[in-house]
């Protein structure tokens, strides 16, 4: 219940607060919430959680505190201040023994979100920035990402882009990759026939750019795709998509431990796909798909699939998915 305030703030690879982080594999002690309203204009979420210390890994106790304050703007637009903070108590790394596990002393998070939502909902968007606090760790140490959509009958045009400083650490969220600038800019056009079996049909073309914080290009994928939804509400969409990885470090694509390939190395290739969903309103659905291209170091790759349910009104559904 009103736990938006907390897991909503941030992107999916860019989230400051991940509510699993917290008691995993220890015990905790107490913990408390508020949340909810404070009037029509402002809302408030805090949590304090104690975990227990671990002798066996000479995991101190900590503490976690989460705050976030909300006030809504204009028509449907709201502004968000979000702050972490995780301490170990009692603890310093430099009284133990030597070749013992050490861990921070603390980690904070501090930043704020501006959500759009306009009234007529042809524009929506998000702009956040954050800042991480550790020991030992300066400079290079936040993160800002914005996106911005247009969305109207016939077009869908939208912008997305983030930065992770190489330093930004969230020891209580989930933010898998550090130290990249990331672009990905994104238009679609729809036609609407009068008449027909198309309900609606057209292309898109998406553009996923990653680079260092030097901006050099370190990987990068162009997908264009053509979709089809046909009145009865099946879908049919063809893809296609060229790939360019440059690997920041050794990496086995096909996990057969016998040999990897290097870091630095250098990974073009083209793919070629297509998607099938039948009607979803009748009692037998199914999904097919497929693809097939390149793959690293020069290799091959097919990949078919399907997923096939049956609908038993109104007690049991079933589904069965199998992939090659």
């Amino acid at each position: 219940e009103n736990g938006d305030q907390l897991t909503n703030f941030g992107y999916v690879g860019i989230r400051p607060f991940f509510s699993r982080r917290i008691g995993l594999g220890v015990p905790i002690k107490f913990g408390a919430r508020l949340s909810g309203k404070l009037n029509k204009d402002w809302r408030l979420g805090i949590m304090n959680m104690q975990t227990e210390k671990q002798n066996s890994t000479a995991l101190p106790a900590q503490n976690f505190t989460v705050a976030a304050l909300q006030r809504r703007v204009f028509a449907r637009s709201n502004v968000g201040f979000l702050l972490i903070n995780k301490e170990s108590l009692n603890y310093n790394p430099s009284d133990l023994a030597p070749g013992a596990a050490t861990y921070s002393r603390y980690n904070r998070n501090f930043g704020m979100e501006y959500n759009l939502a306009s009234a007529n909902n042809f524009w929506t968007g998000k702009a956040m920035v954050l800042k991480s606090f550790s020991p030992g760790k300066s400079g290079h140490d936040w993160t800002h990402a914005a996106n911005l959509q247009y969305t109207s009958g016939k077009w869908n045009i939208s912008w997305q882009h983030e930065y992770v400083g190489r330093n930004y650490t969230a020891e209580v969220g989930y933010v898998p990759r550090q130290g990249y600038v990331k672009m990905m800019p994104q238009i679609t056009r729809l036609f609407f026939p009068k008449k027909g079996p198309l309900l609606s049909h057209g292309p898109q073309i998406t553009s996923t750019n990653f680079f260092d914080e030097n901006m050099h290009r370190t990987d990068n994928e162009l997908l264009a795709s053509y979709g089809m939804v046909y009145r009865s509400r099946n879908t049919l969409t063809v893809w296609g998509s060229g790939t360019y990885i440059k690997l920041l470090q050794p990496f086995d694509p096909v996990s057969t431990k016998i040999d990897t390939l290097l870091a630095g190395s250098e990974h073009n290739w083209t793919t070629v796909g297509a998607d099938y969903v039948s009607k979803p309103q009748s009692l037998f659905t199914y999904a097919l798909n497929a693809r097939y291209g390149g793959y690293y170091a020069d290799g091959k790759r097919l990949t078919l699939g399907g997923k096939f349910g049956y609908r038993f009104q109104p007690h049991v559904s079933i589904d069965l998915t199998a992939s090659y």
